[in-house]
């Protein structure tokens, strides 16, 4: 759920299993966008049926809170488009399984404003969650 999102950057592929049968539902992913920046989520995979959500920077559960947007076509194509504004803020994304087990591909791509400052926001903003610079 939210509380166990993982951070991705724009242009990561990442990889992974959902299954309504095996009990694993969804998987949340988190991003950190800049006001005014495209968004592109792809999700393509195979088996089953999965589906793509995207979620507010202030949900709290993918099972209860409304998503913003949402894909849910037959088979494992999902995509959703669209320009963010109200201010830089982690947003989620989630993959769910709707049919079955789906191994997926999960593509988040962001256009627009970006800077030095834009991964100083993403390295300050990961620093409150909790995340530790290690030295060796």
């Amino acid at each position: 759920n939210i509380d166990d999102s993982i951070i991705i950057c724009s242009g990561q592929q990442v990889t992974g299993q959902v299954s309504r049968d095996g009990g694993d539902l969804d998987d949340v992913y988190k991003i950190y966008i800049l006001d005014g920046q495209g968004l592109t989520i792809v999700l393509s995979g195979s088996g089953g049926d999965a589906d793509l959500y995207l979620y507010y920077p202030d949900a709290t559960d993918v099972n209860t809170d409304p998503p913003a947007a949402a894909s849910y076509n037959d088979g494992n194509d999902e995509l959703i488009q669209g320009t963010i504004s109200g201010g830089d803020f982690y947003w989620y994304v989630d993959v769910y399984s709707y049919l079955g087990t789906t191994d997926y591909t999960l593509t988040v791509t962001l256009t627009g404003p970006s800077s030095s400052l834009h991964l100083q926001k993403i390295f300050d903003a990961s620093l409150k969650d909790g995340f530790k610079i290690k030295r060796k």
